[in-house]
């Protein structure tokens, strides 16, 4: 089969990530592969198969923008007559557009939902959401399919975004539990070694620092553990837009020798290997691929009930639309907690749901038992998301629509 993987650009990120991921998946299958960029000035992985660019970099001026959009659509049709393409699949709402636009003959548009759009633009004008809505309910209804990260995206898409079920598929994310565990025994460098050396337990959480993550509740829920005394370490990786404001915060809450910003790491899994326990305090997601890959490791999680994903992967067994939770809830692979705030808060002051998210993680951090029990069921449940079981479904996803 040829096909065809879209994104605008190959950067650090999740949706990124699991192109590079499934190129490979695919290639290693014998498919031909093209993974096809926008921009290619800044790729974080590599990619299995082909790569194709288009060579047409972003805008900021809005003119520019329509005019890249219209050749980006121009070029992905060239593309998909010339590499006589069966099928191709974009990532992120830019590729969407531009991939459902550029339909072709013989050649079908799938689309794929990374983010609970819903939770996601819940924060902007109303006006805002009513013309994504508009816009991308109808770029979605015209596409070959509409490739979900998760089941409650997929009700979202299909209730609040008008896409006809029949269209809606469900993808979980592939891992390679094996690998990860490989790159995981790599060295480290030595400030992390350093801050390691004056903790006896280490909580971490990893992704670009912005709203959508909420570390600013971490930092307040981890200066209630009384981390100087207990002799406790957060370790955050990743950058972004609010370091400045996350470094400010940390030491106004005087815990800025507790926790280590570990910043981008191309190889993370070597400093999460050594951390105690995963904390998820994001105000939505898709499928937080960070927090599979520390299930993977080995690590127990703790994360917020946001939408969407942490629920289906922890608490399978919980209905989906149900409302989230407002106690501390038990699932059989983590411990779910209700959302936090998403109104971004840089004073000191902490909320009550912040000091209940404190309260259980010292109860926890007590208990080596729980601990233990969780560690064993996060590896048992990442095992479930491996990369053949990805591969089969999307072959079916894929070929149902020839």
């Amino acid at each position: 089969m040829n096909i065809g993987l879209y994104i605008t650009a190959l950067g650090p990120g999740g949706a990124e990530r699991v192109v590079s991921r499934l190129s490979s998946i695919l290639h290693e299958h014998g498919h031909n592969v093209f993974v096809i960029i926008s921009d290619t000035r800044k790729i974080a992985y590599p990619v299995g198969g082909a790569l194709v660019d288009l060579n047409l970099q972003s805008s900021n001026s809005v003119f520019r923008k329509l005019g890249i959009l219209w050749k980006r659509v121009s070029k992905l049709k060239k593309i998909k007559k010339e590499y006589d393409l069966e099928s191709v699949i974009s990532f992120l709402d830019g590729a969407n557009i531009v991939n459902v636009l550029a339909r072709v003959n013989k050649s079908h548009a799938f689309v794929s939902i990374r983010n609970h759009h819903s939770s996601e633009i819940s924060y902007y004008e109303k006006r805002i959401q009513f013309l994504h809505k508009l816009l991308m309910g109808n770029i979605y209804r015209r596409a070959a399919g509409v490739i979900c990260v998760s089941k409650l995206i997929a009700s979202d898409i299909h209730k609040n975004y008008n896409v006809p079920q029949n269209l809606i598929s469900v993808l979980y994310n592939p891992y390679n539990t094996d690998e990860i565990l490989r790159f995981s025994r790599f060295p480290t460098d030595q400030s992390f070694k350093n801050f390691k050396s004056t903790k006896t337990k280490l909580l971490c959480s990893t992704g670009r620092l912005q709203h959508q993550k909420g570390f600013w509740h971490l930092l307040k829920i981890f200066s209630l553990l009384n981390p100087e005394q207990e002799k406790l370490g957060l370790v955050i990786i990743g950058d972004g837009e609010q370091q400045k404001e996350l470094l400010g915060l940390a030491k106004s809450l005087r815990i800025e020798n507790s926790v280590f910003f570990a910043g981008y790491q191309k190889n993370p899994f070597p400093i999460i290997a050594q951390c105690d326990l995963y904390i998820l305090t994001s105000l939505f997601e898709g499928f937080p691929n960070a927090m599979v890959e520390a299930m993977c490791l080995g690590l127990p999680i703790i994360a917020a009930d946001c939408q969407s994903g942490p629920r289906e992967i922890l608490a399978p067994e919980l209905e989906i639309e149900l409302d989230s939770v407002i106690e501390p809830l038990y699932g059989s692979y983590g411990l779910l907690m209700p959302p936090l705030s998403s109104n971004e808060d840089w004073l000191t002051q902490i909320d009550p749901i912040e000091r209940k998210w404190a309260a259980e993680i010292m109860k926890w951090n007590k208990d080596s038992d729980k601990l233990s029990s969780y560690a064993n069921k996060s590896v048992e449940r990442a095992r479930e998301f491996s990369e053949e079981s990805c591969y089969q479904r999307l072959v079916e996803i894929v070929l149902s629509n020839k």
